[in-house]
């Protein structure tokens, strides 16, 4: 009886189906994963965006006073006659400086989107916060905005 044995054709055929399914695979299981950064990205902007809010949020709530310097800056004087200023940096940064003999400056966020972010004040009572963070995922940015209204309580 003769030795049975695999064809030429028939090894570069499977060989061929094997390339196949691996690239099929690895084409998937890429666009997954990019989602999934992406999407984990996204999250984070979205918890460090409402972290902003809520640093800012309890500095007008107890300010005594609110200045405008500029749709970038923003000043809460507060009783004490001590002072904090958040400042959007064309660099891509939200700055916590705080005037007086312990100043310092803090920087809160290094994601912001410097065009798409500024304050505003309405009716010297409410500040009004549009805030838009970005981070790069491969190249491709991902960018998550918020707008929020915060009513200062111990303005004189």
């Amino acid at each position: 009886m003769g030795k049975k044995s695999f064809t030429l054709v028939e090894i570069i055929t499977v060989l061929v189906i094997v390339g196949i399914s691996i690239g099929l695979f690895y084409s998937v299981f890429y666009v997954n994963l990019v989602s999934l950064d992406k999407e984990t990205t996204s999250l984070n902007l979205w918890e460090e965006s409402k972290e902003i809010v809520e640093k800012i949020s309890f500095d007008g709530k107890i300010c005594g006073r609110i200045e405008l310097i500029s749709e970038k800056e923003i000043a809460f004087i507060f009783l004490d006659h001590s002072e904090v200023r958040y400042i959007f940096s064309e660099d891509g940064q939200l700055i916590r400086k705080t005037l007086g003999d312990m100043g310092e400056n803090v920087i809160i966020s290094s994601n912001i989107n410097y065009d798409g972010s500024k304050f505003d004040l309405d009716n010297d009572r409410v500040l009004i916060l549009e805030l838009t963070l970005e981070e790069d995922v491969l190249g491709k940015p991902v960018t998550v905005s918020t707008s929020t209204q915060i009513m200062l309580r111990n303005y004189l």
